[in-house]
């Protein structure tokens, strides 16, 4: 490509956005910033990593979880797993958002959401916590990528690991720790 083609696409991406950009040329976001050479603000990253993500071109399920845009500009973390720390073996169903450079900021907030106990033979749900944005974290995270590779580093590197340790060593704890009377109670009223 030659630096008139690349001054071209820069020009665009300026006056359009990457979005419009992007419809406009034909050209994934991801395939802009390579050709363009532009600088990958947080605000780009977050555009581009959600077009990735929508595609299917980044991993989308990480220890369990499936990572998935919801159209709206946020990324939810849904998933489950056995657990034995209230005694029998239950199965643990955990619902976050985690979107990485959220609307453009050098964050990823994390609003823990939905979490549900239940008996993994027949699915019953013991207890069942939904309430949005009583259980958050909030990472923050550096401003701006020199290339593609790097942000997809960054990507598999520190915003998959970084969000899953969060969630099951920070927010998971909190749930059960502050809802634990409850979901004792649950549990022992169904084994009794």
């Amino acid at each position: 490509m030659t630096e008139k083609h690349r001054e071209y696409i820069r020009k665009q991406i300026k006056e359009n956005g990457l979005y419009k950009t992007s419809q406009l040329s034909g050209l994934s976001m991801a395939q802009l910033i390579v050709s363009s050479g532009i600088e990958i603000t947080t605000k780009y990253a977050n555009e581009v990593l959600l077009d990735m993500m929508d595609k299917e071109d980044i991993p989308t399920r990480y220890k369990g979880f499936d990572i998935s845009h919801n159209g709206d500009g946020g990324v939810s973390w849904y998933g489950g797993h056995l657990t034995d720390i209230f005694g029998p073996k239950l199965k643990e169903t955990i619902y976050c958002m985690a979107t990485p450079l959220w609307n453009g900021n050098n964050m990823i907030p994390i609003d823990f959401d939905f979490y549900d106990l239940a008996t993994p033979s027949e699915n019953s749900s013991l207890y069942s916590y939904d309430i949005y944005g009583l259980y958050q974290a909030i990472i923050t995270v550096r401003e701006k990528f020199e290339s593609l590779e790097k942000l997809l580093e960054w990507y598999r590197d520190f915003y998959l690991p970084t969000v899953y340790d969060k969630i099951m060593n920070e927010c998971l704890p909190e749930v059960r720790k502050h809802n634990e009377k409850e979901i004792i109670e649950s549990i022992e009223e169904y084994f009794n």
